[in-house]
């Protein structure tokens, strides 16, 4: 094989790495901010419920009224956080990475052939770094928490296909 399809080849299996465990990251980061919004705002309407109920059977007022202040106090941190819209986020992040995986993957085992068309594998090459690079400019942070989550899922084997088993 000419060297240079080997080196795109190989730029695309690294591109392909690379958005795998972006990919991954993302979606841990997703996870955790779903979490985190479902906690919050089931203590927030457990508090209201609660604070509520107690208000009608006309218990003590202030029991009531600090209840009433916690839930209002939560609903602001859930406000002021907003996980759902960081989940939301996250997700769409991990589908563009994911996406991106993919056509990484067909591009190295399927487009990149016949010698004679180098200049085209070398343009769709750049157009897939630039769709990487556009990502990570708009794809919020996220922590090694999520980093570690995502690397042992890899290694576990939870973005495998059953075709690239390890028998081939």
């Amino acid at each position: 094989m000419n060297d240079f399809l080997k080196e795109l080849k190989d730029e695309a299996n690294r591109l392909e790495e690379d958005a795998t465990y972006s990919g991954k990251r993302h979606y841990a980061a997703f996870s955790r901010w779903r979490l985190i919004h479902y906690i919050i705002g089931s203590v927030s309407v457990a508090l209201a419920l609660v604070g509520t109920t107690l208000a009608f059977q006309e218990l003590s007022y202030w029991v009531t009224g600090v209840l009433t202040v916690l839930s209002a106090s939560i609903t602001i941190i859930l406000t002021l956080l907003n996980p759902s819209e960081k989940s939301a986020k996250h997700k769409a992040s991990g589908d563009g990475y994911f996406a991106l995986k993919d056509e990484a993957r067909c591009f190295r085992n399927i487009t990149v052939r016949d010698v004679s068309n180098i200049d085209e594998y070398t343009v769709k090459l750049k157009e897939l770094m630039d769709v990487k690079f556009e990502l990570r400019k708009v794809s919020p942070n996220t922590s090694n928490i999520d980093f570690k989550k995502a690397r042992k899922a890899i290694e576990e084997g939870e973005v495998d296909y059953k075709i690239d088993g390890k028998d081939k």
